[in-house]
C-alpha cells in the first residue's frame, strides 16, 4: 500500500501538541528511532515498514475523523445558541408561533 509521506509529514505537522505528542507514542511502542534538536522532533518516515505507516495512517484518519465530528457538533450546538439562546424570550415565541410549532 503505498503511502503518502509528505501528505502524513504535512498533517502530523498541523496537529495540535497533544495530539502530535500522541504520534510520538506510536514511534516510541514501535522503537522508530527519534531526532530531537531545538529546533524540533525529528523523525525519518522514509525507513519505515508498512506495518507502522499503516498504524500512523490509521491513527491520523481517527484524528481527523474526531476532529470532523467535533466540528459538526459545535456548529451544531451554535446553531441551538443562537436560534434559542442568544434571542429574547419574547422573540422566540413569536419565532415559534410563526413557524406553526404550536
Amino acid at each position: 500500500m503505498p503511502y503518502e509521506l509528505a501528505k502524513m509529514r504535512d498533517t502530523i505537522e498541523n496537529l495540535n501538541k497533544e495530539q502530535q505528542i500522541q504520534i510520538l507514542r506510536l514511534f516510541k511502542e514501535n522503537k522508530i528511532p527519534i531526532n530531537e534538536n531545538k529546533n524540533g522532533v525529528f523523525i525519518n518516515l522514509t525507513g519505515m515498514s508498512d506495518d507502522i505507516l499503516s498504524k500512523l495512517d490509521t491513527h491520523l484518519e481517527h484524528i481527523i475523523s474526531q476532529e470532523n465530528l467535533l466540528k459538526t457538533t459545535e456548529d451544531v450546538k451554535k446553531t441551538y445558541k443562537d436560534n434559542y439562546f442568544d434571542k429574547d424570550i419574547k422573540d422566540n415565541l413569536i419565532d415559534t408561533i410563526n413557524n406553526g410549532n404550536i
